[in-house]
Parts: C-alpha cells; structure tokens; sequence
C-alpha cells in the first residue's frame, strides 16, 4: 500500500509489528527535532478523552487525534471512557512534555477555545496521542501543527485497524465505501472506494465515485489544497480509477461528500 502522504524524514518509531490486545506500552522515538518543548506541566485532570487540565490552569487538547462520536445523548461514550480511563492511568500527578512544532508560537498553537494543541509526553516516555491510537480509542486526524507527527500517527492507528482493537472491532466505525456511507451524518467517516471521475469546478476539485454526481459520494478538494498538494507533486487528475481512503466529517452536498480541510486526510492505496 502506498500511502500518499506530507512525510517528513525522520525515523520509524518503535511500534510493534504485531499489536495485541493487551498491548505493552515501550517508549518511542518522538519526533523530537521537529518540536520544541512549551514546558513541562503537571496533569491534574482529565477532562475528555483528547483534553487535559495542567495544575496551572492551562488547557492541553491531543493534536492530531479525534474520538468519535464522544457522547451519546449528552452521556460520554464508551470510547471516550476508556481515553479518559487511560490518560488518568498514565498521566494524572505527573510531569508532562508539552511539544508544539518549531515554527510555532505559543499562542499559534492555541484553538479558538484557547487550548494548547500539542503532543503530549509522559515522563516515561508514552506519547499520549500514540497511547489512544494503538488501543483503538481514536482515529489519527491531520491539522495545522500535524506535519512532523502524522505520519507516526497514522501508522498507530493503522496497526490498531489491522489488528481489530478497541474501535476498529466494532461494525459501528467500519471503514465505509461509497454505497454505504450516509449523507448528513455530521460524524468523522472512513471511507474507501475507487474514484470514477474528476472535475473542477471553480477552482474546486471534486473526485466522484458514482456515475451521477449529484447523488453519489464526492470528496471535495478547495483551491488552497490543491495548492498544497501541487507543491508536494501530487495531481488529483491522474487520480481516476484510484484506490483512496479519505477520513473526514460528512455533509449532504449533491448527496454525501467529505470536503478537504488538510490533504492528509486523503490516501491513495495501490
């Protein structure tokens, strides 16, 4: 499979081949030359299953990752039980690294809530984001601080997938295609399936996986990712008759369709 991917070189980290259920956590090989330490804060709280509180009053959110469907009827999920569970195991009263990319500014580094995007690490190494995603308690999820670290996440997650752990063992979050998936689901979806045609629209670019693109899966790419795409050589119009995965939030849009925040959402399997 090759995963069309923004990688940057840097060396694997040390995750099994073979991930089990009861899964021993070693330490890994962060990153760390892409990153710079914010600080190092005391956890005092566990607040979701992608959100700690330091002892210093300051808001700490997982990048990189997603819990769906976090809760359900108001009432926090099974899934986002077993993150919180996890996080309070192996960080709470300890001394955390707070790491946010080199070109980045503590105050970039915030969402719009005022929350530290980061990756966070334990003084004994486990890198939470890792943790979550090899036990199948999260899907890998690009953003803006994600460059350096997507890579390692998506492959936690893939070892997770492969393996049938935590979520990825329940037909509720199977990987959907394009006949199955449901249009306003207003959920994050797994999608495969094979592109039928391309167009661009107003600079906008649509992969269709249906012979009637006003009713069948779409994945929408805007300009300012095809820009970003372009720049790393990829062309989404050699793409037709392609295997892809796409994650992504599902909209109704001339039936259901994923629009493309960051291009690491997309990947191309051959």
């Amino acid at each position: 499979m090759h995963i069309i991917l923004f990688l940057c070189s840097f060396i694997l980290m040390s995750i099994p081949a073979h991930a089990e259920d009861s899964i021993k956590f070693e330490p890994i090989n962060f990153p760390s030359s892409a990153y710079i330490t914010l600080a190092t804060k005391k956890i005092k709280n566990v607040v979701d299953g992608n959100l700690l509180e330091a002892e210093d009053g300051s808001f700490l959110r997982l990048d990189g990752i997603r819990i769906p469907a976090q809760y359900e009827g108001g009432t926090p999920s099974d899934l986002n039980v077993a993150a919180r569970n996890i996080l309070k195991e192996h960080f709470i009263d300890k001394n955390a690294s707070i790491y946010i990319p080199q070109k980045s500014r503590q105050d970039h580094a915030k969402n719009r809530l005022g929350q530290i995007q980061a990756q966070i690490v334990s003084p004994e190494g486990l890198w939470a984001q890792k943790l979550l995603l090899e036990n199948g308690l999260a899907y890998a999820y690009p953003s803006d601080y994600t460059a350096a670290s997507y890579p390692y996440l998506l492959r936690a997650e893939t070892i997770a997938r492969e393996n049938k752990i935590g979520l990825w063992g329940k037909d509720t979050y199977a990987i959907l295609n394009p006949e199955t998936i449901a249009e306003n689901s207003y959920l994050m979806q797994l999608v495969e399936g094979s592109i039928v045609s391309v167009a661009t629209v107003r600079g906008n670019m649509y992969l269709n996986f249906g012979q009637d693109w006003k009713t069948d899966f779409t994945i929408m790419i805007p300009s300012n990712v095809r820009k970003t795409m372009s720049k790393s050589g990829l062309n989404p119009t050699e793409w037709q008759g392609k295997k892809i995965r796409v994650r992504g939030f599902v909209e109704d849009y001339n039936g259901p369709m994923i629009k493309l925040t960051f291009a690491e959402q997309l990947e191309v399997l051959e």
